[in-house]
């Protein structure tokens, strides 16, 4: 949790993905931090968690890290542990109790919703080997591709200078042992590519306007297939620090209302849940993202 009013507590660790760490890893960080909050707050007992853990997008997932938390901590485990999609408190935080949608572009990309009835509905969230539209590593893969090409003599981009300049890597030689032998994390070069973009590098700009138009695509399905889903969207994420991209996002996506980012953490989105579970006043089933032809 977080803030400064009494009886709230801000603590760290680790960023937590399931599906890159494995359940065990993910488990054993999790129990981990939610014993150290027990321990900074002697006398009042961690009462409910509800955890929002990227790549658990799926009940079998949030169930199985669910019970090995539990099974982790032992009697120590607070009476309400639940386990959703991060994208899900991500959504209470800028949507408290309404219809709208969230928009993910970080290192990958996803899309969930709320509709005025009350269910979770989601698109992308595929991860970088099926789809990722608009992320950080879908601009960065693409960016290296076009550096590869210009490399076989292709159209010239900024994107190889800035590659060279910023990491070092230039040519066949450099791109080869970042990608194939150093495993270069390619949404690194996420950055690179929207400033190359900003100033008007043809291929950058073209990357960046794909990615945002697939992205958009994305959204429009949702909507389109979804009755009493709002179309009104908040944006969030790394690439959403990113002013130039968001309105290059928004341009793609004309038809909806942008909101501002929510002043509510998620962190403070997923206390607020966890004390709602605790007293009845919601139930875990309400947490639970569908697709769009799930019923």
């Amino acid at each position: 949790m977080s803030g400064q009013q009494q009886g709230e507590r801000r603590l760290s660790a680790e960023a937590v993905n399931v599906m890159r760490l494995g359940q065990e890893a993910a488990a054993q960080r999790l129990a981990k931090l939610i014993l150290a909050a027990g321990c900074e707050t002697p006398g009042w007992p961690v009462q409910a968690i509800v955890a929002g853990v990227a790549g658990a997008g799926t009940l079998s997932v949030q169930t199985a890290l669910a019970s090995r938390i539990r099974a982790i901590m032992g009697a120590a485990a607070p009476p309400v542990l639940e386990v959703v999609h991060d994208g899900v408190i991500a959504l209470e935080g800028a949507f408290p109790d309404s219809s709208g949608l969230l928009i993910i572009v970080g290192t990958g990309s996803a899309i969930v919703g709320r509709t005025r009835g009350g269910r979770l509905v989601r698109a992308g969230g595929w991860g970088y080997l099926m789809g990722d539209e608009g992320s950080g590593y879908a601009l960065g893969r693409r960016a290296l591709m076009a550096v590869a090409r210009a490399v076989d003599g292709g159209p010239p981009t900024y994107l190889e200078d800035l590659l060279h300049q910023i990491w070092g890597i230039r040519g066949r030689a450099g791109l080869l042992d970042a990608i194939y032998v150093q495993r270069w994390p390619l949404q690194t070069a996420a950055p690179a590519v929207l400033a190359a973009a900003q100033e008007g590098d043809e291929v950058a700009l073209h990357i960046t306007m794909t990615e945002a138009k697939a992205l958009g695509a994305q959204v429009m399905r949702l909507l389109e297939r979804t009755p009493g889903l709002e179309r009104r969207a908040c944006l969030s994420g790394g690439l959403s620090a990113s002013a130039w991209y968001c309105a290059v996002l928004r341009s793609a996506l004309q038809t909806l209302r942008f909101c501002p980012p929510a002043e509510s953490s998620a962190a403070l989105a997923a206390a607020r849940v966890a004390k709602e579970l605790a007293q009845g006043v919601r139930h875990a089933d309400a947490l639970r993202l569908s697709d769009p032809r799930d019923g």
